[in-house]
């Protein structure tokens, strides 16, 4: 179960999803503490690239493989697990980040392991995505909202903003 941080949901316009990449890595990793994403067990699909890179920053792992019957923006039914990978935001990894990737949507089976996500020192989420919808978000307090601004982050809207316009 995902643990609850004192601050704001805010998502990721689509297109800013599509480019943009080095900025958003930019302005989440000097927030986030930790990487993490998962792989599906059922699908055993993932191509070699993928695995590789698992074994590339195994030094980085944060704990043991773990599997889940959700993360952050996902629960799975029935008897279907995944398996979350955590890493510590290491400079490999976030080489390996840069790399592997040209945009967050990039990060779906089978060529990567799905949705990538970041999380705070204390494992509260930072940042989420669910490539194959699209779709990302951020949960944000004041202080970091002004870091993510400073960074020069992808634009924010508030969920309810989305539909009416406004950023």
């Amino acid at each position: 179960m995902e643990r609850r941080v004192n601050g704001t949901r805010y998502e990721l316009l689509s297109g800013d999803l599509k480019r943009n990449y080095a900025t958003l890595l930019d302005a989440v990793m000097t927030l986030a503490a930790f990487a993490a994403f998962v792989t599906h067990d059922a699908s055993g699909a993932y191509r070699a690239s993928a695995l590789e890179m698992l074994e590339l920053i195994e030094d980085d792992r944060f704990g043991t493989p773990t599997h889940v019957k959700e993360w952050p923006g996902t629960r799975l039914i029935g008897s279907n697990t995944a398996t979350l990978h955590t890493f510590r935001l290491s400079l490999d990894v976030q080489r390996m980040l840069r790399t592997r990737a040209r945009s967050i949507l990039d990060w779906s089976n089978p060529e990567l392991p799905d949705d990538l996500h970041f999380l705070r020192e204390d494992g509260t989420l930072i940042f989420g995505s669910i490539a194959h919808e699209n779709y990302a978000w951020v949960v944000l307090n004041g202080t970091e909202l002004a870091l993510w601004k400073a960074a020069n982050g992808p634009r924010l809207v508030r969920p309810r903003d989305r539909r009416l316009g406004h950023a």
